[in-house]
């Protein structure tokens, strides 16, 4: 066992954050079937959709459609991207039940528990969280595993809320942070005073929160980058950029601070990174915002409008792998295939498929009035 060396280092400044810009975010509808998934305790994606871990066990969803349900667990600790446990590619998405196991998801849409293959006994795991793109790390009562490839790696001390990246970063106290390095094996730690949550970027650099300030890493020292009278929460990195929550809006910084106006954000939101955005999960549900500058005005009216009627009426077809053989679960096979989707929907009206109920007057309209046809 290796024990962690760390040198403290004195945050107590509170520079002025820069000047706020706008920030408009869309929120998106992640199940627009309305599929009762129960009360959400954690979140993932991967590549093809969505998983929702909750008091009725795991939902997954792809494009909108749940596409499998599994009563594993009524509780649950976390969930997460890692690097694949086996010698495939893709990356595993792995959640960690209440009871302190590790479930994988399959490409088949259900699970296995893969506990014993990181050789984690019966010590229930805490928590998991990717460590750059080669290694993992699970977390337990007395300390921690760095696990990359076949090598298990083993350490004492523990860390609460750990956060992954180049580096793994945690609140191991009151007022402090720490941020281990596994490559060299050694840590340093920061005083915080107040400190809430902590993440770290794509390159490993750490930032943090409390109810007044944003704090980023630069030279070996945290400094103030953002300071607010209205009470910070919340805080997910996707990449460089660093969402977290003002009061009831949501603000990202990137160099400079942008906030929302209007957006409604729970006090008590959690926020987990999302491609584009962040979810936010609070007492009052579950919510996906994205930036509105990464997509186009037609995605979004594809989004609220089509996309409910694909997951009511064609995800049972055509899904990744569905029996029509052609996927068309994201906007952007709906969009190249534009022109056809218009002559067999709207004027041809061989989908859906003769066998199956027509469309419903509203349905058409919706397809009709996103691809630019007048439904009659």
């Amino acid at each position: 066992m290796l024990a962690l060396a760390v040198a403290a280092t004195s945050c107590n400044g509170a520079d002025e954050g820069a000047d706020e810009g706008a920030l408009t975010v869309h929120v998106i509808d992640w199940n627009p079937a309305k599929t009762d998934v129960g009360s959400v305790s954690v979140v993932a994606e991967f590549d093809r959709g969505v998983v929702t871990f909750g008091e009725r066990g795991a939902a997954v969803l792809v494009g909108g459609v749940v596409v499998a349900r599994h009563a594993l667990a009524s509780t649950w600790r976390a969930a997460a991207l890692i690097p694949a446990g086996d010698a495939s590619a893709a990356p595993w998405l792995v959640a960690v039940t209440g009871a302190g196991r590790v479930l994988r998801l399959r490409s088949g849409y259900d699970f296995d528990d893969v506990t014993d293959r990181y050789h984690l006994g019966d010590t229930p795991v805490l928590s998991v969280v990717a460590l750059g793109p080669t290694a993992a790390v699970f977390t337990y009562a007395q300390g921690f595993a760095v696990v990359e490839g076949a090598t298990i790696t083993r350490y004492e001390g523990a860390v609460p809320s750990p956060a992954g990246g180049v580096r793994l970063a945690s609140i191991p106290a009151a007022d402090t942070v720490r941020v281990f390095d596994p490559r060299s094996g050694a840590a340093v730690g920061y005083t915080v005073r107040g400190v809430t949550s902590v993440a770290l970027d794509a390159s490993g650099r750490l930032v943090a929160i409390t109810p007044t300030t944003l704090y980023e890493e630069s030279e070996g020292e945290l400094r103030a980058v953002f300071s607010s009278r209205i009470p910070l929460h919340g805080l997910a990195v996707q990449g460089r950029r660093v969402w977290f929550g003002i009061g009831t809006e949501l603000g990202v910084y990137e160099a400079a601070v942008s906030t929302t106006r209007g957006a409604r954000l729970p006090s008590d939101a959690v926020l987990t990174a999302s491609p584009g955005g962040v979810w936010a999960l609070s007492t009052q549900g579950l919510e996906q915002y994205v930036d509105a500058a990464g997509v186009t005005a037609d995605q979004i009216a594809w989004e609220r409008t089509v996309r409910p009627v694909f997951a009511r009426r064609c995800g049972a077809c055509h899904l990744p792998g569905g029996s029509a053989d052609l996927d068309l679960s994201t906007y952007a096979s709906w969009q190249t295939r534009r022109p056809a989707i218009r002559r067999r929907v709207l004027r041809d009206r061989t989908m859906p498929p003769t066998m199956s109920t027509p469309l419903t007057a509203s349905e058409a309209s919706a397809v009709a009035a996103w691809s630019g046809v007048d439904p009659s």
